[in-house]
């Protein structure tokens, strides 16, 4: 039993083109199908020294115009389009990997402008905290101060009033010895 393996292409991917290539004549101007190009390829590939317009848009075509043209080179001529190639992928990949090199240099540089913008936001938050700390502090002591100044001036008026001290040390919290001090420096201003 024979096994045959068949490949079916849909209709319109393939086409079968016979021609006569010395009854071939048209001119580049009147190119119109894919078939006109490549007949027209074909014929004068020999003659040819660079594509022309009308065959440029078709990579194909390029292709085996660049595959032409290697077969027809001498073997320096090779040698040194093999050498050109080589140069020119090498170049193309140092630029490459200085391209990809600039990148992550400049993904660095915009991280750490990101790190500084965010460390400049918390220096300033917390000079923001600070400085919110040290009004409370201010406000604080300065309660305390007009809180004390209120009692003092509490006690000369009971100490004007010859108020006894146990009721003054009751009414403003002071100990003896503070309106003992108060009584003595205000007999003395007096």
């Amino acid at each position: 039993m024979e096994a045959s393996t068949q490949v079916l292409l849909p209709e319109n991917e393939m086409e079968m083109v016979f021609v006569e290539l010395p009854k071939f004549d048209k001119k580049e101007d009147a190119l119109s199908s894919t078939a006109d190009k490549w007949i027209y390829f074909i014929k004068q590939v020999g003659q040819l020294t660079s594509i022309p317009k009308v065959l440029a848009d078709d990579e194909t075509i390029n292709h085996a115009f660049e595959v032409a043209n290697a077969a027809s080179l001498t073997p320096e001529e090779q040698d040194i389009q093999e050498k050109k190639a080589r140069w020119l992928a090498d170049h193309k990949e140092v630029e490459q990997e200085r391209a990809e090199k600039q990148m992550a240099i400049a993904e660095k540089q915009a991280a750490l402008a990101k790190l500084a913008q965010s460390e400049t936001k918390l220096a300033q938050s917390e000079t923001k905290v600070a400085q919110f700390k040290a009004e409370k502090q201010a406000a604080l002591e300065k309660a305390e101060q007009t809180e004390k100044n209120t009692t003092l001036r509490l006690a000369k008026q009971m100490l004007q009033a010859n108020a006894d001290i146990a009721l003054i040390m009751q009414v403003t919290g002071l100990n003896e010895a503070s309106i003992k001090q108060l009584s003595e420096s205000f007999f003395v201003q007096m």
